[in-house]
């Protein structure tokens, strides 16, 4: 039995789509679809609106409470089916209500064309007078066949969608065609999907892929919750999406609405522009700072130029060559909160005594660290070593303990906060970097040095980290370090130490990077059995301190220059003028003349000239041929600034004349500050300042009693 099929060839505004007055859901059924046939007592079958259906594959049967129910054997729900003959899942329940005039209420008042990327329909959606929907395809002989049947569904306008996204045009979705079309109306383009809300496909967001979105939804739960769905298809296709929730929209209103009630394209786009982009909650945002409003800071430094305060600072070298040894002296010099050693004037910045956190791996507490901060003077009383972390489980009350790494920052910082140091040293790096790091890996080591660099920013503290060199050698001192290059990336400062090229009894520390200043003077210290004793600035580089061994020529050609000077200053002091004139005569190299009398002891002083400023003659002479530096006015005169460093000048020594204020001091010793240094070489120290022979007047910096640095030559 075929019931008035929906697919004859009649009109558009013609086609039935209600019965009698009083039609019942039965009848409102099958009068929708095609090729229906009779099958048994209330049971039907028919071919299914909602796919391309060509055997019929639609069972309809009318309970006895006369409602109808639908399964189609391909699949389709329930829902589509109803919705592919413009009908809702009440329909298909018989009304308790009066009847009313249907044939007025379900006549189509209007068609959304839906077309390919080329301008040719597809299929059209029908609005009838009572707000329903349905779907209708062109039959090819000018009528029109219920449902999509096999068309695939696409987005409203799609011709014109296409084009705005290639332009870059923003593009509206809200729920409706009759919103689009209000839109377009407006000069702006939109778009909206078949069937209305919850029936958004992943199909429509690759069409919009890359473009830029401003979803409408309207104002009821069904409306947010599709403008959510559409939200998420859209992420990661499009380029940008904004929902805007429109301002006095009415409960179920629409942009329609919106618009109906004065609302302009003006303010529309107003509305848009002061709209945030939508992010995923669990999307991670970009944090963004204009440097405009940044304000300019310097540099806060722990010892300039070698450790900046906030930052990370390398200290490497071999094994056995005192790397250890200078940070536990430089541990002291902060715990004492005395002076750093400078390069070219007397120290005189005090600061208060601070705190240093120190983190070994390799060298016992008691038997090491201790022993050798008591030689330095060390207040040990501000030196904390952070050895590992205990905690408790609640459940049981056992104690857990564990290892520090610098992957357990948690613990790190809490030390931070608790001992609040200047300084925290890390002895070795490697030893601290966690099982699960490869030093080698770049990708491995930038978070954890990252992690690190942050805390030493946020708890404003230098933090010192020891690290061995590799074996194989590199063109440059920076990339010796054992590890990744992320390393020498991370530090600020990378201070290396080696043993001095041409005497083995000293130490140099040389600089190989500085990101926040020139770099430093090399400056050489030895270790002898009763501690740490600097020795003063070197001309000896990074690159020198890993240069291969010399030659046994140019060990002779050392020799030559010390057997030079020997003969030469045999008599009694010299002008350095001369000195170099007749080195150059004999075929010595200044800068061998230089290493051969900084092995050999050779002072330099200059000869003043009464009553003649910066006038006067450098004269170099062997140790011990000239003892006006220490004669007993000078020792006098230092033990009364010892006594009453209120007498001094300040500063005095750091004028550019270095001449006139060595000619000052030996008339006049009552301008040097209170810093107790035993003897001024002006023409480069070697002797420690720690020289035993200097009865009471050892140098603070060497002993930890009394700190003092040597004025040298440039």
């Amino acid at each position: 039995m075929v019931v008035n099929r929906p697919d004859q060839r009649e009109s558009c505004e013609n086609i039935p789509t209600t019965g009698c007055l009083c039609e019942s859901p039965i009848q409102r059924v099958l009068k929708r679809l095609r090729g229906v046939r009779k099958t048994g007592p209330s049971r039907w079958k028919a071919c299914c609106p909602a796919h391309d259906d060509r055997h019929p594959s639609l069972s309809i049967e009318e309970a006895r409470d006369g409602r109808v129910l639908l399964h189609c054997h391909a699949g389709c729900s329930t829902e589509r089916v109803c919705a592919a003959i413009g009908l809702t899942l009440k329909d298909l329940f018989s009304k308790s209500e009066q009847p009313h005039d249907q044939t007025v209420s379900g006549k189509i008042i209007a068609t959304y064309n839906y077309t390919d990327m080329n301008g040719n329909l597809l299929f059209q959606v029908c609005r009838t007078a009572d707000k329903r929907f349905f779907q209708r395809r062109p039959d090819g002989n000018g009528c029109w066949l219920n449902g999509l049947g096999g068309v695939k569904p696409v987005l409203y306008r799609l011709r014109q969608v296409l084009q705005a996204v290639e332009k870059g045009e923003t593009v509206f979705i809200p729920e409706g065609e009759k919103d689009v079309d209000n839109l377009v109306q407006l000069g702006l383009t939109a778009t909206t999907n078949p069937m209305g809300a919850g029936k958004w496909q992943e199909s429509y967001s690759e069409i919009l892929k890359g473009a830029n979105v401003v979803i409408l939804p309207d104002n009821d739960e069904p409306g947010r919750n599709h403008a959510v769905r559409v939200t998420q298809s859209l992420a990661g296709t499009a380029r940008s999406i904004k929902v805007l929730g429109l301002p006095t929209l009415s409960a179920k209103g629409d942009i329609s609405d919106w618009l109906s009630n004065g609302g302009t394209k003006e303010e529309l786009l107003r509305l848009v522009a002061e709209t945030p982009e939508w992010e995923s909650a669990g999307k991670a945002k970009p944090i963004i700072v204009q440097l405009a409003e940044v304000e300019p800071q310097e540099v806060v430094w722990l010892w300039e130029p070698y450790i900046p305060l906030g930052k990370l600072t390398i200290l490497e070298g071999d094994p056995g060559v005192g790397k250890t040894w200078l940070a536990l002296q430089l541990t002291a010099i902060i715990s004492l909160g005395e002076p750093f050693p400078v390069g070219n004037r007397i120290p005189t910045e005090r600061r208060e005594p601070s705190n240093v956190i120190y983190l070994s791996a390799e060298d016992g507490l008691g038997d090491t660290l201790r022993p050798r901060l008591d030689k330095a003077g060390a207040d040990v009383s501000r030196v904390y070593a952070l050895t590992g972390w205990e905690d408790t489980n609640p459940e049981n009350g056992r104690r857990k303990t564990g290892s520090v790494t610098l992957a357990t920052l948690d613990v790190i910082e809490t030390a931070l906060r608790q001992v609040k140091p200047v300084l925290v040293v890390i002895d070795p790096l490697q030893a601290y970097l966690g099982a699960n790091v490869d030093m080698h890996r770049a990708n491995e080591v930038r978070p954890v040095l990252s992690g690190l660099a942050a805390l030493a920013e946020r708890y404003k503290c230098a933090v010192l980290c020891i690290r061995h060199l590799a074996k194989s050698p590199q063109d440059r001192a920076v990339y010796r370090g054992l590890g990744s290059i992320d390393f020498a990336a991370a530090a600020r400062s990378i201070l290396l130490v080696g043993q001095h090229p041409d005497d083995e009894r000293k130490r140099v520390m040389a600089q190989s990077k500085s990101s926040l200043a020139v770099k430093g003077a090399s400056i050489a210290f030895e270790l002898r059995e009763d501690g740490f004793f600097w020795c003063g600035l070197s001309d000896v580089t990074a690159e020198a301190l890993l240069a291969a061994p010399k030659s046994e020529e140019e060990k002779s050609a050392l020799e030559e220059a010390i057997d030079f000077l020997r003969e030469i200053l045999a008599d009694g002091p010299r002008p350095s003028d001369e000195i170099m004139k007749e080195a150059r005569k004999n075929g010595i190299a200044e800068k061998t003349l230089r290493r051969a009398k900084q092995q050999l002891g050779v002072e330099a002083k200059r000869k003043g000239i009464p009553g003649g400023r910066g006038k006067g003659v450098w004269q170099w002479h062997l140790g011990g041929q000239d003892d006006d530096l220490n004669q007993s006015s000078i020792r006098a005169q230092l033990d009364h600034l010892n006594r009453k460093p209120e007498t001094l000048e300040p500063q005095g020594f750091q004028t550019p004349d270095l001449d006139s204020h060595m000619t000052s001091l030996i008339e006049r010793p009552q301008i040097i500050e209170p810093q107790r240094f035993q003897r001024l070489d002006l023409d480069g120290q070697t002797e420690p300042l720690g020289d035993k022979d200097s009865k009471c007047h050892n140098s603070h910096l060497n002993k930890g009693e009394r700190k003092g640095w040597e004025v040298l030559e440039l």
